[in-house]
């Protein structure tokens, strides 16, 4: 199966599950979509807006500095030089 076909499947699939969701709405929103949401809400509660933004700042900083440290302490192969063997009738070598 080559890589179109497995794109069209794929696009197939999804509109098939989101056709089905539109039909049985009903029942999908209140036993699918509300729990997911309600899950989510409580993680970014949990886990992002507990956290102060000190700290945020801070570890921000910290990923900048050592990035910065990274960046200027490698260092790049020294490119070799390429001697050119072959004879050139302009320069007679």
């Amino acid at each position: 199966m080559n890589r179109i076909s497995r794109f069209a499947l794929f696009i197939f699939i999804l509109g098939t599950i989101l056709f089905l969701g539109l039909v049985f709405s009903a029942w999908v929103v209140p036993n699918v979509v509300q729990p997911g949401a309600e899950i989510i809400w409580l993680f970014l509660r949990v886990f992002i807006l507990s956290v102060d933004q000190v700290y945020y700042w801070n570890l921000l900083s910290i990923v900048v500095a050592i990035w910065v440290i990274y960046r200027l302490t490698r260092r790049k192969p020294p490119v070799p030089l390429e001697e050119d063997t072959v004879e050139n009738e302009a320069t007679g070598i």
